[in-house]
């Protein structure tokens, strides 16, 4: 479920799980650096699940060929069971319950097609996406997408949904685009597109748990 990006949008960075697990590191890693990240991760893990911070970065880049590159990258933790979770955030029908710069949503379960009007600063953009599942472990479900038609052709990322416990799901996004010029209007400039990022993926959040939280 995404706005340019929605949670769209998550494979961020290596990450270590919230039960203890960390994954795999070279066995000729310095101790002390292993730490710190171990540090650094377990600060963000605790802003996620006790404070509920939304981690979204966008940046801009001016390539070496001249062209241009828009990365967006999202990361939070929902107060919802993961079957819960993936059962609200399939059924794209909602995303116009979630927020109004879902102007128009067409999901085609045939063939994972999804054709989304959306809109935002008077700002209005069609988006054609190809979707592709992969759950290759019970326990951790990838979306892949790309965008094949409309003014951001050429983007694609991915969203990773993870339990955490018997509560929680997180939910990680990244995805890129490298064009001979961002189809970006002036008046959406990287700082105000993050601001608008950060306010959909909070609303976003707020509808998973909402809708987990209703009498089945």
């Amino acid at each position: 479920m995404k706005y340019f990006l929605i949670l769209v949008s998550f494979n961020i960075s290596s990450f270590f799980a919230l039960e203890g697990k960390a994954k795999s590191q070279p066995e000729n890693s310095n101790p002390k650096l292993l730490r710190q990240i171990e540090l650094e991760q377990s600060k963000r893990r605790e802003q996620m699940l006790v404070h509920k911070k939304l981690y979204v970065n966008v940046q801009t880049d001016q390539l070496k060929n001249k062209s241009e590159e828009l990365v967006m990258e999202a990361e939070g933790i929902v107060a919802a069971p993961y079957q819960n979770t993936l059962k609200i955030v399939t059924d794209y029908s909602q995303l116009k319950d979630v927020s109004g710069h879902f102007r128009k949503v067409v999901y085609r379960k045939d063939n994972q097609r999804l054709y989304l009007l959306v809109g935002a600063m008077g700002y209005v953009a069609q988006l054609w996406m190809q979707l592709k599942e992969n759950q290759d472990k019970e326990e951790v479900y990838r979306l892949d997408w790309v965008i094949d038609r409309g003014k951001f052709k050429g983007m694609q990322g991915q969203i990773i949904y993870e339990p955490i416990g018997f509560r929680h799901t997180r939910i990680q996004m990244k995805s890129k685009l490298q064009a001979k010029k961002l189809p970006l209007p002036p008046i959406i400039s990287r700082l105000a597109l993050e601001v608008l990022s950060h306010r959909v993926a909070s609303r976003m959040r707020t509808y998973i748990e909402t809708q987990s939280k209703k009498p089945k």
